[in-house]
């Protein structure tokens, strides 16, 4: 449990959203994208919290941030309120791969664009935003994976924390882990590198939270890469209105 509070908290949360087989969630973290007057945020977390291969594109896709504090999904309960995605821009390997699982997990992120909200229909990056990290991650590095578990032990309603030298993936993959016990619901959650107090604002998102292995305390994600520094250039670049949830992929 992270109990540091700090920048950390307010920079990471909950997300819920739909798709065509049901309700789920996820966790996420806000990143910079050099601007906190044009009125948009972005918001980091997995491919699979935005586009499954199955259920399809997700739909009615919210931000909570600081979800630690007051943990519910009635926005006016929050702390700060919520903010809803206008659109999702996704790696088009991980989409046109057919979403999670297999050659996708290496490109196991998706950027969510969010316009005003929260209570006081306020630009989200206000409450403070990390950089992404896309180059030159490599093993033992020292990486915080964060994220808000909700099976197991865990239940969702708490920030949690894993601190540790990062390793390759046992079978293969080109991604990399640290040994983490966090379960479904902590998907998308941020990985700092870069700092020894993730409470005092310090570091970089240089990966996220995507799957482990059935008998093995590991937490794995995807190495941020020029791959990902597109797909956040992308986003970087879109204005969405609010009619809906625009879908993009990269390239």
């Amino acid at each position: 449990s992270w109990t540091g509070n700090g920048a950390i908290e307010l920079r990471s949360g909950r997300v819920l959203f739909s798709d065509d087989d049901g309700n789920w969630i996820c966790s996420a973290g806000a990143i910079s994208d050099g601007s906190t007057s044009d009125g948009y945020s972005l918001v980091l977390t997995a491919g699979h919290c935005a586009y499954d291969g199955h259920g399809g594109w997700a739909s009615n896709w919210m931000y909570i941030p600081d979800f630690d504090d007051a943990p519910t999904y009635t926005c006016g309960n929050t702390v700060y309120g919520c903010w809803t995605a206008r659109a999702l821009v996704l790696s088009s390997a991980f989409v046109n791969g057919g979403g999670f699982g297999g050659d996708t997990l290496q490109y196991d992120w998706a950027i969510a664009v969010v316009g005003p909200g929260g209570k006081t229909s306020s630009q989200l990056d206000a409450l403070g935003s990390y950089a992404l990290k896309t180059s030159g991650n490599n093993s033992s590095t020292t990486a915080w994976p964060f994220g808000y578990p909700a099976a197991g032990k865990y239940n969702g309603s708490d920030l949690v924390y894993c601190k540790g030298n990062t390793v390759n993936d046992p079978y293969g993959q080109p991604t990399w882990g640290v040994a983490c016990d966090m379960t479904g619901g902590s998907s998308g959650g941020p990985w700092l590198v870069e700092t020894t107090n993730p409470a005092d604002g310090s570091g970089r998102i240089a990966s996220l939270n995507s799957y482990g292995y059935s008998g093995l305390k590991y937490m794995f994600g995807p190495r941020f890469n020029a791959d990902t520094q597109a797909v956040f250039n992308k986003a970087d670049s879109l204005s969405p209105d609010s009619s809906g949830i625009d879908q993009v992929t990269v390239p």
